[in-house]
């Protein structure tokens, strides 16, 4: 509990926002200090429905030797619904 104390006295002293009565999560206290103190006027803080991070189950690296192969074989390759490549051949 003791942490909590320390956390919320620094971001009042650091931003003037109280987190506690404001927030819940890390996440949301971030974002809380940046609408109150870098966002301009009449703008929005809207993330993207996917998130920031990026949906890639596979490497590039990977991806240009799967090409490679199926150009060498001359045959398509399957992907599942995961993304994930399958080792079937049409």
């Amino acid at each position: 509990m003791k942490c909590v104390i320390n956390l919320e006295n620094n971001l009042l002293i650091l931003t003037s926002i109280d987190p506690i009565t404001r927030c819940f999560t890390l996440a949301s206290i971030g974002m809380e200090v940046f609408k109150a103190k870098f966002l301009e006027k009449f703008s929005l803080a809207i993330s993207p429905i996917s998130g920031y991070t990026n949906n890639r189950n596979h490497s590039k690296i990977a991806e240009t030797w799967l090409d490679h192969i199926q150009k060498q074989l001359n045959r398509k390759l399957i992907e599942n619904i995961n993304r994930a490549i399958l080792c079937r051949w049409l």
